[in-house]
């Protein structure tokens, strides 16, 4: 009897880790690796100043976003006239590399929030974030970088202000359980609200 029930727990064990073992190669399946090429995701901040804008305005803002992307293992690919972009391409999971854009976008939002308030400057701000699968040879790596581009921008453009909008192909791989407003409160927004 002890040798049959102790057969029965080994089987059940071993029917198990198979069917972990299983739906885990599923989900790696489903999400995109190194493997396939460099996971990119890209995060774009547009920057409109409405009415008088100062001069130099932008100029001093960079160096106070660039603090934040510093702090990440993301890094600023460009800024001019009044957008700003970042890329990742660290993580080898898309999922992981989206989570920490995302956070980093809120982050970023909310400094220029705060900038916005300290200068007494109104500016409307739009986060557009995209990933893909970038070929790491050839001439379709330059056509898939400048898709993603494209994509990124479009979102930021079109997003209303202070809101982050995420592509579609980003919300698939981070999963329906994602919410960027689940993130909490930023410190930087909380230090606003505290003055």
């Amino acid at each position: 009897m002890v040798v049959a029930t102790a057969a029965t727990s080994v089987f059940w064990s071993w029917k198990n880790k198979e069917r972990l073992r299983s739906e885990s190669e599923a989900l790696q399946k489903a999400m995109p690796s190194a493997r396939d090429g460099l996971v990119v995701s890209a995060l774009a901040i547009d920057l409109k100043p409405s009415g008088h804008e100062p001069a130099g305005w932008f100029s001093d803002l960079i160096p106070m976003l660039d603090e934040i992307v510093a702090k990440t293992n993301l890094r600023r690919v460009g800024a001019f006239q009044g957008t700003y972009m970042v890329v990742g391409t660290d993580e080898r999971v898309a999922s992981n590399a989206l989570r920490s854009v995302a956070q980093t976008a809120l982050d970023l939002r909310d400094r220029v929030m705060l900038y916005s308030a300290m200068r007494e400057v109104p500016m409307a701000c739009g986060c557009g974030i995209h990933a893909d699968i970038v070929p790491t040879i050839g001439l379709g790596s330059t056509v898939a970088l400048s898709q993603l581009w494209s994509e990124t921008l479009s979102l930021a453009d079109r997003a209303i202000d202070g809101r982050v909008d995420l592509s579609k192909q980003s919300a698939e791989w981070l999963g329906n359980e994602f919410d960027i407003a689940m993130l909490g409160e930023r410190p930087v927004l909380q230090a606003r609200k505290a003055a």
